[in-house]
């Protein structure tokens, strides 16, 4: 089963891409904190890029904005040697 779920912030609003065929995709970046503080007693945030797809990428670059709290379920990839995140659903909080 390849199946994760993630909820953070949204850094900043999408951009819409296009591929060969009409294809329109974005690149969310989603800030999450970390479950434990640093040594030096602050809470540590991570940025995973997801991947957004046809209406998922227009839904989210139309009605988020940054700073916005979603929740993200999708799958892993791989890729040349690195993972990418793949929104399924995304749920505005």
């Amino acid at each position: 089963m390849n199946y994760i779920q993630i909820v953070g912030r949204i850094v900043e609003v999408p951009e819409a891409h296009s591929l060969v065929g009409n294809e329109n995709y974005s690149l969310l970046h989603l800030e999450v904190e970390q479950n434990f503080k640093s040594q030096a007693g602050k809470i540590q945030k991570d940025i995973f890029p997801i991947q957004l797809w046809r209406g998922i990428s227009d839904e989210i670059r139309h009605r988020c904005t940054p700073q916005q709290l979603v929740a993200v379920k999708g799958r892993l990839e791989m890729h040349s040697q690195k993972y990418s995140l793949i929104a399924e659903h995304v749920q505005i909080l």
